[in-house]
């Protein structure tokens, strides 16, 4: 097994035991059509993520605000702050550059609206340094058990199936949380990388270190950089001396 192999399951089993984050998080799936947000707050015990809510969002309408007010409110309430976990798919993304170029732009969408909030009437709840996680598409969906592909009306396993991926997020956020209602699946993929949020070392990371102390919880280990390729020697042509 690769050592960055190992390093991704030691980290993936850590944070399986780990306790959630003292913090409230607002997972956004952003879309060019539908986005979707879902709110994780600490429970009291500290022990378990406590999912408020799932929403779908009309990317182009003020939706985007009412959600982030509606997070920060709780948050306040609950006396902790709150950051946003926004999903990411890498360069290119599952779907074409295209598709990935419009999903950035609707993710614009959210952190300009979150860094006005932070910057006005929400500053209280949202420290602007700390504001913005990205989770990859892949990684939170693995980490949450959500299946990366789904069986084809052809008997084939089709990877980059999204209707198959949002059904199989849908049915596992409702088998987490059955009290919870899904108004789609959007909202479904928002809610599931809020939890996934949760318990980030990426998340952890950009929190204080005496916030962490005082809720009893350790540090998350630093992120472990890739190592640089060495170097190939060059090579220099020598020519014969001219005749």
């Amino acid at each position: 097994m690769a050592k960055r192999t190992r390093a991704v399951e030691a980290e993936r089993a850590a944070w399986r035991v780990r306790r959630p984050w003292p913090i409230a998080l607002l997972g956004v799936d952003p879309g060019t059509e539908v986005a979707g947000a879902g709110l994780v707050l600490p429970d009291a015990t500290g022990e378990e993520p406590d999912l408020r809510w799932v929403r779908s969002i009309d990317p182009y309408s003020l939706e985007i605000e009412s959600a982030i007010d509606d997070a920060c409110d709780a948050a306040r309430a609950r006396g902790v702050g709150l950051a946003f976990v926004l999903e990411e798919w890498g360069q290119g993304g599952p779907m074409g550059i295209e598709s990935w170029l419009g999903l950035g732009a609707a993710r614009g969408h959210w952190k300009r609206a979150a860094m006005l909030a932070a910057l006005g009437r929400h500053s209280d709840v949202l420290v602007p340094s700390r504001l913005f996680t990205y989770a990859h598409i892949q990684t939170w969906r693995s980490w949450m058990d959500v299946p990366p592909g789904t069986w084809d009306a052809a008997g084939k396993f089709a990877h980059h199936d999204p209707e198959g991926w949002k059904k199989a997020a849908t049915t596992r956020l409702a088998a987490l949380y059955p009290k919870v209602r899904i108004d789609s699946a959007d909202a479904a993929e928002a809610g599931l990388i809020a939890l996934y949020g949760c318990r980030s070392d990426d998340v952890g990371r950009k929190l204080p270190k005496r916030l962490l102390a005082g809720a009893g919880i350790d540090e998350p280990p630093p992120r472990v950089k890739k190592a640089k390729k060495p170097a190939k020697p060059k090579t220099v042509e020598v020519l014969p001396p001219a005749a």
